[in-house]
């Protein structure tokens, strides 16, 4: 029955697709006469006409406009020319302008409800929605840095119907399905993204994990050069995502506890955090290449004198955070700075 009804719209569409370049065929055509006939039959009578005029003349009747600055004044003007003009002329064009505008709304709430390609690149796609108050909270802090302010953002979710209206303006789109299907990440051409951010699943959490896993399973088999970076509610669930490839795992689960325990220690330990790691106030890490392969003590003094504070250096997967000020800087290393703006060296 799918297949039959898939059979009949595509049908439907070839035809409309058809109709309307016949339709185009015949304005242009109608155009041509009633340009050449008005200046046959009114030549004789007004020498001063040239082609430009008659084609002036045969958009104004075309268009109702009517300014009068040129008509028919002959009899076979006005019978063979003028009035198939303004009565064909009427027709063709407001079948194209109304089939225009239906393409152009059906354009948009396909749009809307997630069922157009994405084409543009350098894009950030977020899987899964959970509800607007926390995408707008993850928009913001993504809009806050320069690397992200302007890139577009696309949502790719299979429970949501359509994007929502606030989010319209601020550059998001949507792409509607499951993430973990191939035919979905192609639609949201994650191969072209700059980051995919594969966010919890919180109206299923005891099978967010294993949701989220597919996800990452079918965007490394297929683009393994895509960044991703995943958020494992089961700390237990962070050994599988590493070996399935992905970038980053962040478990805030095992970040909550070992806030509660500093915050225990030395109060005011999660408000210093929560400072760092936001874009939308006071200074925040960055993680930047280093200026040059030097010891730490020199690349101290360079930083700190454009205004930034150094925590330390990443080396590969490993952190040292205030090591000793001569250990030697590698080419692949990078440093670890606090600052108000992102740092460019």
């Amino acid at each position: 029955m799918f297949r039959i009804f898939a059979s009949l719209l595509s049908h439907a569409k070839s035809k409309i697709t058809k109709s309307w370049f016949i339709a185009v065929f015949f304005l242009l055509s109608l155009l041509a006469y009633s340009t050449a006939g008005f200046l046959y039959f009114e030549l004789p009578s007004k020498p001063d006409l040239k082609w430009i005029d008659a084609f002036w003349w045969a958009i104004v009747t075309m268009t109702t406009v009517g300014y009068g600055d040129y008509a028919p004044a002959s009899f076979y003007g006005r019978v063979l020319v003028g009035f198939p003009t303004m009565l064909m002329g009427v027709g063709v064009l407001g079948y194209l302008l109304s089939t225009g505008t239906s393409k152009i709304v059906e354009s948009r709430i396909r749009e809307m409800r997630g069922m157009k390609k994405i084409m543009f690149e350098d894009h950030i796609i977020i899987c899964n929605y959970n509800n607007i108050g926390q995408m707008n909270k993850l928009i913001n802090e993504l809009r806050k840095d320069d690397n992200t302010s302007e890139c577009p953002i696309v949502i790719i979710d299979d429970n949501l119907d359509q994007i929502p209206e606030e989010l319209v303006p601020r550059n998001v789109f949507f792409v509607r399905g499951n993430p973990s299907r191939d035919t979905i990440l192609e639609r949201a051409n994650f191969r072209r993204a700059k980051a995919i951010i594969i966010d919890s699943i919180l109206t299923d959490p005891d099978n967010s994990d294993m949701k989220n896993l597919a996800t990452v399973l079918t965007i490394e088999r297929i683009a393994e050069n895509c960044f991703t970076v995943v958020h494992c509610l089961n700390p237990e669930n962070e050994v599988f995502f590493r070996r399935a490839g992905c970038d980053s795992v962040v478990s805030i689960s095992t970040l909550s506890s070992q806030l509660l325990v500093q915050e225990v220690q030395d109060p005011g330990v999660h408000s210093v955090i929560q400072d760092l790691t936001s874009n939308e106030y006071g200074s925040q890490i960055y993680i930047v290449k280093s200026p040059a392969a030097e010891n730490y003590g020199i690349i101290c003094e360079k930083v700190q004198a454009k205004g930034f504070s150094v925590m330390g250096i990443r080396r590969g997967e490993q952190n040292y955070i205030a090591p000793d000020s001569h250990m030697q800087m590698e080419d692949d290393d990078f440093i670890i700075v606090i600052g108000r703006t992102r740092p460019d060296f």
